[in-house]
């Protein structure tokens, strides 16, 4: 009951109901698990707000440290973050490229099984068939 539609404990209707069943005996190990709850939440909330903070203060160190940079120590810095990016999209075009190449490579030989001697082969026993027809057919001087 204490949780909203997204899963999430909802505060307010866990205080409800800790209220609501807050002397009644039934409900003793209900009541229990609902205090930790509560104790849990509060403890998430706070280090929620001391994350905020820390990250505050992270921020204004990291701003401080910026002012304090000269030009190479940023351009290392500009590098850096480059060129790992860099690196990762070289490689992931690198890998699709080679995908593409083998995957052409496989078509071509499938396309290309058959050799030019059993092709000839292939044309030959379908001329003599076609002689063969014609000639019954009584067509056999064409």
């Amino acid at each position: 009951e204490a949780l909203s539609d997204s899963g999430k404990v909802n505060k307010k209707q866990l205080a409800f109901r800790v209220k609501e069943i807050t002397g009644q005996q039934d409900f003793a190990d209900e009541l229990a698990v609902l205090r930790e709850c509560a104790e849990l939440v509060e403890k998430m909330d706070l280090s929620k707000q001391q994350i905020k903070t820390l990250q505050g203060e992270i921020n204004d160190a990291l701003i401080a440290k910026y002012k304090d940079l000269d030009e190479a120590e940023v351009k290392k810095l500009a590098l850096i973050k480059w060129e790992s990016a860099l690196t990762v999209t070289v490689e992931s075009d690198r890998s699709r490229v080679s995908q593409d190449l083998a995957d052409r490579i496989s078509l071509l030989g499938e396309r290309y099984d058959d050799t030019l001697p059993s092709a000839v082969k292939v044309v030959e026993d379908l001329q003599e068939k076609t002689k063969a027809h014609l000639a019954l057919l009584g067509l056999g001087s064409l």
